[in-house]
């Protein structure tokens, strides 16, 4: 995903930078001594970013308020364990928070693809038989070919591109011209059906 030269990684305006940067002082005092007005500026000046991070990182509309108030919740509970080693670094601590949060919720949402591991326990359950990592990448191969045809291409390449590829959502969605939740979407079903075939390959 490309951003011009007036915007910074995150997408947002170079001019924004100065104004994001959170004061020293107002970190000193949460990590010390907090009072409610010093958390209210906090949150005016993190809750926008914070909202466009978890909208760009794909997060379902209906769960991104609840998302929001997580992270804020994890900076209350462990902002005395951040040290400030540079300029941004403090960004780069609440994002890491957000990202690891919304690692936990595609998780819970969207099943990975089934892992060798995992297809030797359908082959103990089936008794199928031995299956090392050369025949598992044949029927992976098989299950593909099998599988693709009965998806959209925009649809297959949003699944590919973020578990083969292990691109992120966010710029896949941007490459194909559809939304981080679709991405997930369009993952979570093809997945689905690829264990499926799996299975039945194996049995």
């Amino acid at each position: 995903m490309g951003y011009s030269a007036d915007r910074d990684v995150f997408g947002f305006p170079s001019y924004m930078k100065e104004s994001m940067e959170t004061p020293l002082a107002l970190l000193d005092r949460l990590r010390n001594t907090s009072s409610e007005a010093d958390w209210n500026v906090f949150a005016s000046i993190y809750y926008p970013l914070v909202l466009q991070w978890c909208r760009r990182g794909g997060c379902p509309e209906g769960e991104t308020m609840d998302m929001v108030q997580e992270v804020f919740l994890d900076v209350y509970q462990n902002i005395v364990d951040f040290k400030r080693r540079r300029r941004g670094s403090f960004r780069t601590w609440l994002r890491r928070i957000l990202m690891s949060k919304l690692s936990r919720l595609r998780n819970r949402r969207f099943p990975e693809l089934i892992e060798f591991e995992e297809l030797q326990e359908c082959i103990a359950i089936y008794n199928s038989g031995a299956c090392d990592k050369i025949r598992y990448e044949e029927l992976l191969e098989k299950a593909c070919e099998k599988v693709r045809p009965e998806f959209k291409a925009v649809a297959w390449q949003a699944f590919w591109r973020t578990e083969f590829d292990r691109s992120d959502p966010g710029e896949v969605g941007g490459a194909l011209g559809i939304t981080p939740n679709s991405v997930y979407i369009a993952r979570c079903r093809i997945t689905k059906r690829m264990k499926e075939c799996l299975i039945d390959l194996l049995c």
